[in-house]
């Protein structure tokens, strides 16, 4: 465990030095909150790593606490900006989950299930196929929402953890692309 526990501090620390360098580009942008965001998503991230182990093995009272401190200090070190977001509210609120059909990926060997459904229904395609932000375009933003989607996150816990991944995106390019996604039978409220 030892071994295996700082090889987690490692990669911990490299990825924290990658979410400060976006912090410090949102910042430089004009989105400070954005870069507090995604701090806040990048601290859960790392807690949640540390809580895999347990998963995988007995991890031992003094690794426990090892890692406590290591989160402690990650958390003096990273900083956790600004306070949170007010909370939810309205369509906010929903939290969608896959339905079981269809399952697999939207698209494969050139044929595109969304635009497929969107354009049988007469729904015109979301905007956030064609958003460009500041780590990703419409593809990835759209794979990764969807990815998110779990039954258990808000559409403003996707929109947050969506704008961590990929850069800020306006909330309600997501809000339509979620609600897009329960038309076409993709997405069925919890």
């Amino acid at each position: 465990m030892p071994e295996l526990w700082a090889e987690i501090r490692r990669h911990s620390l490299e990825r924290s030095s990658a979410a400060l360098a976006r912090r410090d580009r949102l910042r430089a942008a004009g989105q400070a909150a954005a870069g507090d965001d995604l701090l806040r998503f990048h601290l859960a991230y790392e807690e949640g790593v540390v809580a895999s182990l347990a998963a995988f093995a007995d991890v031992p009272a003094g690794s426990r606490r090892s890692a406590a401190d290591f989160l402690t200090g990650l958390r003096k070190l990273v900083g956790e900006g600004s306070a949170a977001a007010a909370p939810a509210t309205g369509a906010e609120t929903l939290v969608y989950r896959r339905a079981a059909e269809p399952r697999g990926p939207m698209t494969g060997f050139g044929y595109g299930y969304l635009d497929d459904q969107l354009k049988a229904q007469g729904i015109a395609p979301p905007a956030l196929l064609s958003y460009q932000g500041f780590w990703g375009g419409g593809g990835e933003y759209t794979y990764e929402a969807l990815n998110l989607v779990d039954g258990r996150r808000t559409v403003r816990q996707v929109h947050d953890d969506l704008a961590a991944i990929c850069g800020p995106v306006p909330p309600a390019l997501v809000d339509e692309y979620l609600a897009d996604l329960e038309k076409i039978g993709v997405l069925v409220r919890r």
